[in-house]
């Protein structure tokens, strides 16, 4: 499975306050307005810090508020946010689209959906044709696996598997042309996800999580649980030639 990282630092920098530098952690300050400064020089300095950032500081913020992780397969993106925590909890921005698409992310979703799901329930493996989704555990954790189902792609039928849960916030990018499913580790999970388009019943498909030629490793520690639909669904080998998803 992908490995993954936690990311903490301090509060947000509100709007209207700023700082000469900005460090991994923090989020970039907003562009010093015009209020009054008992030091008008160090103004100044500011507006110049920020204008000379230019068009990389619009990256450079972005960074700052998100990070994108390495994946084995091309296509799905992991990211990572920045997440600021103390004693009072954490706060944290799990949606900018500009930031996004600094990481190829520029897809306009329509719909947000939400599932709660108890410890050992697996959902997949489903497709939409033309749905992308993001996706993330807001609360206990899961194992969240993206498969390629792309005909003619080298890695079709290949899989990768992140752990995804509440405390690191990390979120899963499934690209059109991978199938999606989960498992809970955690007693109890909520799962919510954006997508590109609404969902249809009449397009949506699937194929078994227990595929053996796909060859999920779904966690030994439990005991599955799905669906009626999800056990009698298909192979990937059976819907192969009629997937209208082209390398």
């Amino acid at each position: 499975m992908a490995g993954t990282a936690s990311w903490t630092g301090q509060e947000p920098i509100l709007r209207g306050q700023s700082t000469p530098s900005a460090s991994p952690g923090t989020l970039a300050p907003s562009r010093p307005s015009g209020g009054s400064l008992c030091d008008s020089r160090l103004r100044r300095l500011r507006l110049r810090w920020w204008d000379q950032l230019g068009s990389s500081g619009s990256r450079y913020r972005h960074v700052l508020l998100m990070q994108r992780l390495p994946t084995k397969l091309e296509g799905p993106i992991l990211l990572a946010p920045v997440v600021h925590g103390d004693e009072r909890g954490f706060f944290l921005e799990y949606y900018r689209r500009s930031a996004l698409a600094e990481f190829g992310i520029d897809d306009l979703f329509v719909q947000d959906n939400h599932s709660r799901s108890k410890r050992g329930i697996v959902r997949g493996m489903h497709l939409q044709p033309g749905m992308t989704k993001l996706v993330r555990c807001v609360r206990g954790s899961i194992v969240d696996v993206v498969v390629d189902i792309r005909r003619g792609s080298p890695a079709f039928g290949h899989w990768e598997a992140f752990e995804l849960d509440d405390v690191d916030h990390h979120q899963v990018y499934c690209p059109d042309g991978f199938a999606h499913g989960f498992c809970v580790l955690s007693e109890v999970a909520d799962v919510t996800y954006k997508t590109s388009t609404y969902y249809d019943p009449a397009l949506e498909g699937g194929f078994a999580f227990n595929d053996p030629d796909v060859a999920i490793e779904w966690p030994a520690e439990v005991e599955l649980i799905a669906s009626q639909r999800d056990r009698s669904a298909p192979s990937l080998a059976e819907l192969a030639s009629a997937l209208p998803f082209v390398y």
